[in-house]
């Protein structure tokens, strides 16, 4: 596995590690955020990832700052200011209410056996995304 740090300020800002390790069910590996990670050679092998999610100062989550995957061929590594507050059960509480809208939202259009799209906006970050939907029309 190949580490760089790419935490704005921190004294070893893009600093790469390469760790070599066998995987066991048994072990953790926790990856701050803002340190970029890439594998090499899990071919058969599972990874679980849970995030712990971290809002930014202004009560945001900013995914592109916590987690961060990218091709090994890359060498432009991004400066990145992660997210360091703990987030709380007010925070999750609003994601499922948010969640549980855009599905009434789908469940009171009507439904297509091709695809059907949905704009969506994340309440955390205010980004939206374009989420696709293939369902088979009742007969």
């Amino acid at each position: 596995m190949v580490l760089v740090d790419c935490r704005e300020g921190s004294p070893t800002l893009h600093n790469k590690v390469e760790l070599h390790f066998k995987p066991s069910p048994i072990r953790y590996l926790i990856i701050p955020p803002g340190v970029a990670h890439a594998f090499k050679n899990l071919e058969n092998i599972f990874t679980v990832n849970r995030p712990r999610l971290l809002l930014n100062s202004k009560g945001n989550y900013i995914p592109k700052n916590d987690v961060i995957d990218w091709p090994l061929s890359n060498y432009n590594y991004p400066i990145l200011k992660p997210n360091k507050i703990l987030a709380d059960i007010q925070f999750y509480q609003k994601q499922a209410e948010e969640q549980k809208k855009f599905i009434n939202t789908l469940k009171s259009s009507d439904y297509y056996a091709t695809p059907i799209s949905r704009l969506y906006t994340d309440p955390a970050s205010g980004k939206k995304y374009k989420v696709t939907l293939n369902h088979k029309k009742e007969v």
